[in-house]
């Protein structure tokens, strides 16, 4: 209950922030973020950039999971990190799985009238951003979650560490982050 009520506030508190140009940012991000190939050592390092490029590494939690099978291949949960932290990053990465897309992305396209979030999935997911697909071409391989940093520096911590693995410098997303 406590999950749902948050989340429906989310949808209020987020009502009339975005617009299509928001949802072709994220979509244009995730393109940029694909990886050549992707296995636990790739996860590993991804992880261990993620911590390398904040100073609030302890109060992070981060699991990585790999797609074919839901096993994580990483996960790293600092010693300020609580355990809500983890529900909150299994909850972002439910809703990547669902959409292929960041979890970001389901809130944005919601808004926009792309999808409609039912209140089932409103109840299971966590459709805010700190979650991205990591894609090999066009195969969804892994998720990555990320969770305890406040006003939308989950996806810019998420997403700096992403672009240092690929060498890539990723623009900065212009929409509200959640």
């Amino acid at each position: 209950i406590i999950n749902y009520m948050a989340n429906e506030t989310i949808l209020e508190k987020t009502k009339g922030y975005y617009k299509a140009e928001h949802l072709e940012e994220l979509e244009k991000l995730e393109h940029q973020l694909r990886f050549q190939s992707f296995g636990s050592q790739e996860a590993l390092a991804l992880g261990g950039k993620i911590l390398k490029n904040t100073e609030q590494a302890e109060k992070l939690a981060i699991r990585i999971i790999r797609v074919s099978d839901k096993v994580p291949v990483f996960q790293y949960v600092g010693n300020q990190a609580k355990e809500r932290n983890l529900s909150f990053v299994q909850g972002k990465i439910k809703t990547v799985l669902k959409t292929e897309h960041n979890s970001l992305w389901s809130l944005v396209a919601h808004h926009v009238g792309e999808i409609t979030l039912t209140e089932t999935e409103i109840h299971s997911q966590l459709p805010v951003s700190g979650a991205f697909p990591i894609k090999v071409g066009e195969e969804l391989v892994a998720v990555i979650g990320l969770s305890g940093l406040k006003n939308g520096d989950d996806f810019r911590v998420l997403v700096a560490g992403m672009a240092d693995c690929l060498s890539f410098q990723a623009e900065p997303f212009t929409g509200f982050l959640i």
